[in-house]
């Protein structure tokens, strides 16, 4: 696992479900800033940007060292996502990703 991985390992998500997933910055820095969430749908090797479906509202917001994401809007069964979200701490920039696995 590489450190910008989130340590809870792949998510998994219901075909029907609106989550909103949550990543807490202490490992990186504190009080994140210009907070950027992309999504890409993973196929065979191959990523592509799918950040305006699955996140038809994409305003991800931080209070203390917690970033909210806007609801994860899954497209189709069996769908597999690279998310990413990038932020500022301290002056540095990190970007940390997790998997989603979309199921019935």
């Amino acid at each position: 696992m590489s450190i910008r991985e989130v340590v809870e390992d792949r998510q998994l998500v219901g075909l029907n479900e609106r989550l909103i997933f949550r990543l807490t910055t202490t490992h990186w820095g504190s009080t994140p800033t210009s907070i950027v969430v992309a999504s890409f749908k993973y196929d065979d090797g191959t990523y592509t940007d799918n950040t305006t479906s699955v996140f038809p509202v994409n305003s991800p917001s931080a209070t203390l060292d917690v970033i909210s994401l806007s609801p994860l809007v899954p497209q189709a069964v069996s769908d597999v996502y690279y998310i990413t979200v990038k932020f500022t701490s301290g002056g540095s920039v990190f970007e940390a990703f997790f998997w989603v696995d979309v199921e019935r």
